[in-house]
């Protein structure tokens, strides 16, 4: 009898954890559909979240760029000429025109003491003009009507840059070109001026 009470034991006991296992699963399926309805909803809500985090982003993104526009307004002073010249007006070609300037006053006080090498002063003299005269229209080409039109303390130097280009092509260029022509003598010696 105590192996068949200790069977009816154990079978009562087997019963009760089976119903216990039960219960558990019937919890857990529950617990499993809540979840799986949790997901849904906030899948859901997480979808609209998203989307406003994405207009968001984009007021942010316009913001910021009204920001940069009002802390770095465009330059509205940029000449009129084409973009690929606007380097004419940099401080480093400014500086390179400087040095150019410098250079030929150099070669001109040089040349008033030396006698010799009269050609290469000549072709120093033909590059300096050449440089003149292309920076000269290139600033022409930039500034279109603000390079005659404008501040008077502006535009007098294009104005005095014009008469000195004139001057020079005409001592390098034109007269030269009119002795070879036979229409003027010229009585100084090429590279003279």
């Amino acid at each position: 009898e105590t192996s068949t009470a200790s069977k009816r034991r154990g079978s009562a006991e087997a019963l009760m954890v089976e119903a216990t296992l039960a219960e558990l699963a019937a919890r857990r399926a529950e617990k499993q559909k809540r979840l799986e309805e949790t997901n849904v909803v906030w899948a859901r809500r997480t979808g609209e979240i998203q989307e406003e985090i994405i207009s968001i982003d984009k007021e942010i993104t316009e913001h910021r760029g009204a920001l940069n526009r009002i802390l770095n307004p465009p330059d509205e002073n940029l000449p009129p000429g084409p973009e690929c010249l606007q380097f004419v007006m940099s401080d480093t070609f400014q500086l390179v025109a400087s040095a150019v300037i410098t250079l030929n006053m150099v070669v001109m006080v040089i040349r008033s003491h030396i006698r010799q090498h009269q050609s290469l002063f000549w072709a120093a003299n033909q590059f300096f003009t050449l440089f003149y005269f292309l920076e000269t229209i290139a600033r022409m080409i930039l500034l279109q009507r603000g390079f005659f039109f404008g501040a008077l303390s502006v535009v007098w130097l294009n104005y005095l840059d014009i008469v000195i280009l004139i001057s020079s092509a005409g001592d390098c260029w034109l007269w030269p070109l009119l002795g070879s022509l036979g229409f003027v003598q010229r009585h100084h010696t090429p590279g003279g001026a």
